[in-house]
């Protein structure tokens, strides 16, 4: 069994359109709380890093300690429901959370939360907040889905040039669509598709180098294979240059959120039966 995963693994990386030649490696940072044993995408605002949890968690947004990993914040969303929250992304004056998990294929209809960041006091343990609303659904969505057998899940969110992105975690193609919401008419507009070689579970976007990060993994006989992809010059396609690293350090994490800040790109897994939740570091060397 372990060879036919290492022959997998070496295919996948080998025919993925970009070339490895720089390595990413991974540092521990912290082991979470057990309430955020489901977290589920991280931003970094205000001097610390902001998680959300699954689905079936509460409607809110935790703030933790970058050093101990405790909740030190909490912002209940007062007019939102966690069915399937999946990633957390920012602008410079909101936050938005996205219940835009579909694993089992039913769901149709999909909600972006939009948390003013001037309602979130910074000397508060506790607060309540309500949320803009943002409706949307697929403008390809076909019916009749198979769970974990079809493209429409989505656990990464991104804000792009004033516009909220979406890319899919593909269960049938092992592959990446990119939308891009029209929030006028809550239509998520197909853009494009990426060879990822495997499922997509966060994405932070890096305007001022116009640089995507992605994190994911690759299943496998029920093990979790993680892996980062960097894509540089994202928005020319002329000059976009792409990475895909598998994190072979974190093999059997459910690696399910990225951020970028000034001390790196730093990632979060959630509790499984082989790792607790955690954050890492990752660094690529030259």
């Amino acid at each position: 069994m372990k060879l036919y995963l290492q022959i997998i693994l070496l295919t996948l990386s080998s025919s993925f359109i970009a070339t490895q030649a720089q390595k990413a490696k991974t540092e521990h940072i912290i082991n979470l709380c057990s309430n955020l044993d489901e977290t589920s995408g991280i931003i970094y605002y205000n001097g610390d890093f902001w998680t959300i949890n699954d689905s079936g968690g509460q409607a809110c947004i935790y703030r933790f300690s970058k050093i101990a990993g405790h909740i030190i914040q909490t912002v209940k969303i007062a007019n939102a429901r966690n069915i399937d929250w999946e990633d957390i992304s920012q602008d410079e004056d909101f936050i938005y959370v996205g219940d835009t998990g579909n694993n089992g294929g039913y769901r149709r209809n999909f909600t972006i939360y939009k948390v003013a960041k001037k309602d979130i006091p910074t000397g508060l343990k506790d607060v309540t907040v309500n949320a803009e609303i943002i409706k949307f659904s697929y403008e390809d969505q076909g019916e009749n889905l198979k769970a974990y057998a079809h493209d429409f899940d989505c656990e990464a969110l991104i804000n792009i040039n004033g516009h909220i992105a979406l890319f899919t975690k593909n269960w049938l193609s092992g592959n990446s669509s990119y939308y891009i919401i029209d929030q006028e008419i809550g239509i998520a507009k197909y853009m494009e598709s990426f060879k990822t070689y495997g499922l997509i579970t966060g994405a932070d976007y890096i305007s001022s180098e116009d640089k995507l990060l992605i994190i994911g993994y690759q299943s496998i006989e029920m093990q979790f294979f993680p892996f980062f992809i960097q894509i540089e010059n994202f928005s020319d396609k002329r000059k976009r240059s792409i990475q895909r690293h598998q994190l072979t350090e974190l093999n059997g994490y459910q690696t399910e959120g990225i951020c970028w800040n000034t001390k790196g790109i730093i990632i979060s897994n959630e509790q499984t039966k082989l790792s607790p939740q955690s954050i890492h570091k990752i660094t690529i060397d030259n």
